[in-house]
């Protein structure tokens, strides 16, 4: 048997003059080591991270907490995206990890999908 899974990834870029970033998120299920971290890249992109890998879960989850405690909700983080090249600025990951966390919140209040928001084919 074989399923085709399709997951939602949350992304928004933010931009200012010294920083830049494009935070892409999967909430569901935190797995006990922390959430997944994948590395968003095109072909040919050198793979080394210009960022603290660390210190940029530590502000998504952070982002993610700052929004739960303003819902009220207990919102997970599984996998986040990073775009290797990228420069964050402080602040800035965890900014974009509240905003979706919020519109997460929102949109799965909308279609209250039964499953997560995945789906199987």
């Amino acid at each position: 048997m074989s399923q085709i899974r399709v997951d939602t990834y949350y992304r928004m870029s933010h931009v200012t003059g010294p920083g830049c970033v494009l935070v892409s998120l999967r909430f569901g299920t935190t797995p006990d080591k922390g959430p997944w971290v994948t590395i968003r890249a095109a072909r040919g992109t050198l793979i080394d991270p210009s960022m603290d890998v660390d210190a940029y879960v530590a502000e998504v989850t952070a982002g993610v907490a700052d929004a739960n405690g303003e819902l009220g909700s207990a919102i997970e983080v599984e996998e986040i995206q990073i775009v290797p090249n990228d420069f964050p600025r402080l602040g800035q990951v965890r900014h974009c990890a509240k905003t979706l966390t919020l519109q997460y919140k929102k949109s799965t209040e909308q279609e209250a999908p039964s499953n997560g928001g995945k789906r199987t084919v």
